[in-house]
């Protein structure tokens, strides 16, 4: 219980007003830090809330442990779309003791490489592999750290016919990524090589390119590849086969996640056979995949671009090399943008020597609802394909008027290899079909006027390209809020093929666990300076539609990530619980392609928080979902500093705020921080960034009622100390607003200890049965999973709960009180009463 008469006094002794931080990359600005004492390991502050923390944890201990079960059961075997190879296919698949990295050779025969595949990945669902066969399937490079604190880090590389290492393993090898040039020619690069592998991130460390060559007997040798390194800080690099023998083609881009690439062929033989095809000043995003080997040995390269000149963009060029005597390659577009698509992913798919290849496709829009596309690519004058044929006109019978915001205008200023007259591929090259592929997956039900719904709610996580005789199809996983992956084969990109369930659940698997079914609904809000965002409600499909269901809302309006669609087994249990679980794609979530991710991180924040604060209007005035009173929000990671804009500006239109390892504090003296949210030298980063790191200089006008900070002990990304800092200058701010006012339940700061970053299964049973119980919702057993749970707020309204001088917002839990819930006739006509205001105090 939090006594503001003892915690005012406290942080009154703590504070030391006129400590000051020095900025991380400019050691001359200095920023204020009140708060440093708390940042210690050791001090009272820390020490009254590990005490409540205690308490409270075990008090919902029996939450934790029948949250714990239920994502339990939702854990079902899988198995990740598989690299081909001409000797067979590498994959990842559940094992017994966690993730497993399968060989499976053309006769079926499967070996496990790695009984605990845990790769090192500084954003798993960017690069969500971290392995590479050789083309032959002879060996395999794979990536592998400690999953807790990400560090301990190393390269290997296999023989996949014996499991054998080749060579020894390269330490540290934090983040790589690579490509394979030839059966014997590896090409990758790692962070921070050199540095200590100390577990934090580095702003100024480079991404060091190296050439590893497979030597005739067996071993290998690595060199550096300095004719790809760039100067400036922080350059990383991704790779591809060059499109003719002895050149690679490189990506590369600043350290953060998503931002701008240059995409460049660099002749490792130093014949002058290079060229340019992005230039990073452009601002766009880049993928880049190859063709299949053509008889002359060459390949055609393939870019899909995200262009930042205008709204929701993506586009698919086809690149040959330069002509004789010419400095630019030869582009052509074959799919051009469609207002409302935004391209995340593609691949080559080989048909054979005598046909060109199709391209798969992965689409977004409105940020949650995807669809998988198959684009047939033949070579000749365009129209020549029949009704079909569609030429670089887009997708057949498509709409183009599906955004009111329009196109982008003029193209002719892109600054890459497209800009002016384009020189056509001299096969003539185009797309003569690009269909939608029906995969089974989560209805969205849209409730904009004029705005349809194409495709599924959720995230295509991942898509790769298969071989078989010259008729290649696809392998795709598919997720969503409510779904946990599912891997399907299409098993040939010709018509009339659809897609089978290869691993992951079946229907009849989610009815079993107990995962409720749910309705999507998708809305469209109008903001700030007639900007608009997006919103996915996920309702139980048992609940009544104008019922005022408590809410839980998240956002992440950074590096075009967005908050996230893919399966959250906390999102389950919450609707499950009854309640209405919502994802907002604010300014700087990636929903409108990439104009919003080239603005300053202060305008993400700034935007962000505005869309934010109209999506909370918009709730208000929505059948289904409770308002101001029932509104939970959740932040974690990046998504700290949202939270931060919550509590400092929307005083009165949320009821909770919960933040797991948020990324809170950008002014750490240590110079380890991760340059992501702020550079210290840009006078408007530096503005919108003050009182991160601490100082609140204005007390809220009215604080949320609960306040949940989670941090990972171990956590390498997020110092736990800065999240102590910041909780505390809250803390503070809201016993001034109080004064000396007793008031439940209010800060809460949780320290986890076993696992990083990323919180484990039983963590993460933990954060549920927070939000929970702040949101007012308690579990009992047994029932089915929609009626598992009633508001906590009902319940006492109809006598079913007895509380003693204590505030509904508080709920407590207890065995009594569990066995009093089991009675299902107590609970019938729940849903008709309701309680006119949370601040009712009841009587035993």
């Amino acid at each position: 219980m939090t006594d503001w008469y003892g915690i005012k006094a406290l942080l009154d002794r703590l504070r030391a007003p006129d400590a000051v931080v020095r900025a991380p990359l400019d050691p001359d600005i200095l920023h204020p830090d009140p708060w440093v004492r708390v940042g210690r390991e050791h001090n009272a502050w820390i020490d009254h809330h590990r005490a409540k923390a205690e308490r409270v944890m075990e008090r919902l201990s029996g939450v934790v442990e029948s949250v714990d079960r239920q994502m339990a059961a939702m854990r079902f075997t899988w198995r990740r779309p598989a690299h081909q190879s001409r000797r067979g296919q590498v994959f990842t698949r559940s094992g017994a003791h966690g993730a497993e990295l399968v060989f499976r050779a053309a006769d079926s025969t499967e070996r496990v490489l790695v009984e605990r595949f845990n790769p090192s990945m500084e954003y798993p669902g960017i690069y969500p592999d971290g392995f590479w066969p050789a083309p032959d399937g002879r060996h395999l490079v794979y990536s592998d750290a400690d999953p807790r604190h990400e560090g301990a880090t190393a390269l290997h590389m296999v023989r996949t016919d014996t499991g054998q290492e080749v060579g020894p393993p390269v330490r540290p090898a934090r983040y790589p990524s690579g490509s394979w040039l030839d059966a014997d020619t590896f090409v990758y690069s790692l962070y921070a090589v050199g540095a200590d592998d100390d577990g934090r991130h580095r702003p100024d460390a480079a991404w060091t390119p190296y050439l590893r060559r497979v030597e005739p007997d067996g071993t290998c040798v690595d060199r550096r590849l300095p004719l790809v390194e760039r100067a400036g800080r922080g350059s990383r690099y991704d790779f591809v086969p060059g499109p003719v023998p002895g050149t690679v083609g490189v990506v590369s881009s600043g350290p953060i996640v998503n931002s701008p690439n240059g995409v460049d062929v660099v002749d490792l033989r130093g014949e002058g056979r290079g060229f340019a095809v992005v230039d990073e000043a452009a601002g766009v995003l880049a993928r880049v995949r190859v063709g299949p080997l053509r008889e002359d040995g060459t390949r055609r390269m393939f870019v899909a671009l995200l262009d930042g000149d205008g709204p929701r963009s993506g586009r698919v060029l086809a690149v040959d090399p330069p002509l004789p005597g010419q400095a630019r390659p030869q582009v052509t577009e074959l799919i051009p943008e469609r207002p409302g698509d935004v391209i995340r992913d593609f691949q080559v798919v080989d048909r054979g020597h005598d046909r060109e290849p199709a391209l798969a496709l992965s689409y977004r829009r409105n940020g949650g609802e995807v669809r998988v596309a198959i684009a047939d690519l033949r070579t000749g004058e365009p129209g020549g394909g029949g009704a079909n044929d569609v030429g670089v006109r887009g997708e057949r019978g498509a709409r183009s008027d599906r955004d009111d915001r329009g196109d982008r205008g003029d193209k002719s200023d892109r600054g890459d290899a497209s800009e002016g007259p384009r020189e056509d591929t001299a096969d003539g090259l185009h797309v003569a079909d690009l269909r939608t592929v029906e995969l089974p997956g989560q209805r969205l039900d849209s409730a904009v006027p004029g705005v349809a719904v194409e495709g599924r709610y959720g995230v295509i996580t991942a898509l790769t390209a298969t071989e078989g005789d010259g008729n290649g199809g696809v392998e795709i996983e598919y997720a969503s809020t409510l779904i946990p992956p599912r891997t399907y084969l299409l098993d040939s990109v010709e018509h009339g093929t659809e897609p089978v369930l290869l691993a992951g659940p079946t229907d009849e698997d989610l009815r079993r666990a107990r995962i409720p079914e749910a309705t999507v609904s998708l809305h469209q809000v109008s903001g700030a300076s007639g900007r608009t965002s997006w919103l996915h409600v996920v309702r139980p499909a048992a609940a009544s539609p104008d019922d005022p269901l408590p809410t839980v809302e998240t956002a992440y309006p950074f590096y075009d990530l967005g908050p996230g669609t893919g399966f959250r087994p906390q999102a389950a249990v919450m609707i499950g619980a009854g309640m209405a679980y919502v994802s907002h794609w604010v300014f700087g979530s990636g929903a409108d392609g990439r104009a919003d991710q080239l603005r300053s991180k202060a305008a993400m924040r700034e935007k962000g928080h505005e869309d934010l604060v109209a999506g909370f209007r918009h709730l208000d005035n929505l059948p289904g979902v409770g308002g101001a009173a029932r509104r939970t929000v959740m932040f974690g990671s990046a998504g700290g500093v949202t939270a931060l804009g919550v509590l400092r500006n929307t005083a009165g239109l949320v009821r909770n705020v919960v933040v797991s390892r948020p990324r809170v504090d950008l002014l750490a003296s240590d110079g380890l921080t991760h340059e992501v949210h702020m550079d210290v030298t840009d006078r408007r980063d530096r503005l919108a960034a003050y009182a991160t790191s601490g100082p609140l200089p204005v007390a809220p006008r009215r604080p949320p009622e609960a306040v949940v900070w989670v941090v990972g002990r171990s956590d390498p990304r997020i110092a736990p100390q800065a999240v102590r800092r910041t909780a505390a200058a809250f803390e503070a701010a809201g016993a001034a607003y109080h004064g000396d006012k007793i008031k439940r339940p209010g800060t809460l700061f949780v320290e986890q200890q076993n696992s990083g970053h990323f919180p484990g299964g039983g963590e993460l049973a933990a954060i549920t049965a927070l939000v929970l119980d702040v949101s007012g919702r308690v579990p009992r057993e047994p029932g089915p999973v929609n009626s598992a749970y009633r508001d906590t707020t009902e319940l006492a309204a109809l006598g079913l709960v007895a509380v003693a001088n204590v505030a509904v917002a508080e709920p407590v839990f207890s065995a009594e009180r569990y066995a009093a819930m089991r009675q299902d006739d107590l609970h019938q006509g729940v849903n008709a009463r309701r309680v006119p205001t949370l601040k009712k105090t009841l009587a035993t």
